[in-house]
């Protein structure tokens, strides 16, 4: 018994591979997701505001760096996505708090760039990372 409890109580996280776009809800929390077309689509995240939404995490990474479009994180109409983008090539760009969207860059982002998104309740916070400048940004 205690071996199956421990199995479902793993530290493991879920990794989900995209290839088309998704709508995310709280169930989908903790999840990595993968995003793997080479084409453009987008990943719709709830609110951050709805009252369920306190301490929900998504992590993000590209797999295939996309080609043809972008691949975009939106909350819809809702600017309330507040983060930074780092890149190893320098030129950190730093949302205001009035995005709701976060885009990885067609021809920009590669393989291995990422981003992490937490819920508050009131706000989602980004934390990104890609290989060059203007990879992953945020937009309102």
């Amino acid at each position: 018994m205690s071996e199956n409890l421990n199995k479902q109580f793993s530290p493991v996280r879920i990794v989900e591979d995209l290839t088309a776009a998704k709508t995310l809800d709280v169930f989908d929390s903790g999840k990595i997701f993968t995003l793997n077309l080479a084409g453009a689509f987008e990943v719709t995240l709830p609110s951050p505001t709805a009252d369920n939404i306190t301490g929900v995490t998504y992590t993000f990474i590209v797999k295939t760096a996309p080609d043809g479009g972008d691949y975009t994180l939106t909350v819809g109409n809702v600017d309330l996505i507040v983060g930074t983008v780092y890149s190893s090539t320098g030129g950190d760009a730093d949302s205001d708090g009035a995005a709701d969207t976060v885009t990885f860059k067609d021809g920009v982002a590669i393989a291995g760039d990422r981003v992490e998104l937490i819920f508050d309740g009131a706000k989602c916070y980004a934390y990104c990372f890609c290989n060059a400048d203007g990879g992953i940004t945020l937009d309102g």
